[in-house]
């Protein structure tokens, strides 16, 4: 029995567990430990904020600093996905009104906000609480009396009620309606995980997160097995999704209640499947408002077709859509569709 056998198994012992996916994961901890150690001293330090040049109060930049690194794959991810060149290179002009459908913890908000001047304003709809109050919590502090920045307790649809939603505490960005547990099931495998890790296009954004960036500094052929195993305890054993009763609107009905106004310049879906349920909730008169729609679609559904006859036929029709090629097994797509100047 050699050392790293011996001292797995004392730990098995000493907290009374047992299976050899556990054993692979305590193994894994003793070549994570120093390995951590080592990235500590040769990861680059922390980069300036990408708003390094943006004038700003102390105030707001403190605020988007503790954002930034609390957030900071997702922060980082909606950069790279929504302004930058590689992504939808999307502009927010000075005093645009955004609609931000699937706010999540905020961070799409938060880049309209800045990227605006701090002048935009921002409608944030997010109906799971838990993560609704992780986005309330990021929001206010750019805007404490909520005259700019809004965050509304409810999901979109195409009617009004109250559904199911999955909520799931290991991966919130995956939480969404219940009917899309099949996609969210691959997603969460620790095969989709590793496949996606060791991608190159998403390998800059692995990087941002310490835990699982250790894995990149290893050989592969000793980092790739002590990652699966460590994924697969992990999923098994930590949080389970759980169900949670949400309420839905019409996003007609909500620009009527919220007194939006009569011009839209960004709307963002991004709900995990029920994208076409969000555009089937806006009236004809409400489409003339909108300027421009950024939407993920899940083509896994069949939605790709009917978003774009959705979006060309309000009058959308500088349309153009883009695969992620960044996520296996899901057939992402990115549309953006802007009104003609």
């Amino acid at each position: 029995m050699n050392l790293m056998d011996a001292a797995s198994g004392w730990v098995m012992d000493t907290l009374g567990c047992h299976g050899d996916h556990t054993r692979i994961a305590v193994q894994a901890a003793v070549v994570v430990i120093p390995t951590y150690l080592l990235y500590k001293l040769v990861a680059p330090g922390r980069k300036a904020s990408v708003y390094a040049a943006h004038p700003m109060s102390p105030h707001i930049r403190d605020h988007l600093n503790a954002v930034e690194a609390k957030n900071k794959y997702i922060f980082h991810h909606v950069l790279e996905e929504y302004f930058s060149d590689r992504g939808l290179a999307l502009e927010i002009p000075k005093n645009a009104v955004v609609v931000d459908v699937g706010g999540h913890v905020g961070t799409f908000s938060t880049h309209c906000f800045i990227r605006s001047g701090q002048t935009a304003k921002i409608f944030t709809f997010e109906p799971i609480p838990q993560i609704r109050e992780k986005c309330i919590k990021n929001l206010s502090g750019f805007d404490p009396t909520g005259n700019q920045i809004k965050v509304l307790p409810y999901g979109l649809s195409d009617k009004t009620g109250r559904v199911e939603f999955t909520y799931c505490p290991m991966a919130e960005l995956l939480s969404g309606y219940k009917n899309n547990d099949d996609e969210r099931a691959i997603l969460m495998h620790p095969d989709h995980i590793v496949r996606n890790y060791y991608d190159p296009e998403c390998a800059e954004s692995w990087k941002l997160m310490p835990f699982p960036s250790i894995f990149l500094y290893l050989p592969r052929f000793i980092g790739e097995p002590l990652l699966h195993a460590l994924l697969t305890v992990w999923i098994a054993n930590g949080p389970q999704p759980f169900l949670v009763d949400c309420e839905l609107r019409r996003l007609s009905d909500a620009l009527e209640t919220e007194a939006v106004g009569p011009r839209i310049d960004v709307l963002k879906i991004d709900v995990e499947g029920a994208e076409l349920d969000v555009l089937r909730g806006i009236t004809k008169a409400d489409w003339a408002k909108v300027q421009l729609v950024a939407v993920e679609v899940h083509e896994n559904a069949g939605h790709l077709a009917p978003v774009r006859a959705i979006l060309l036929e309000n009058g959308l029709t500088d349309y153009s859509e883009v695969q992620d090629t960044g996520t296996t097994n899901v057939n992402l797509w990115q549309v953006v569709a802007k009104r003609p100047q």
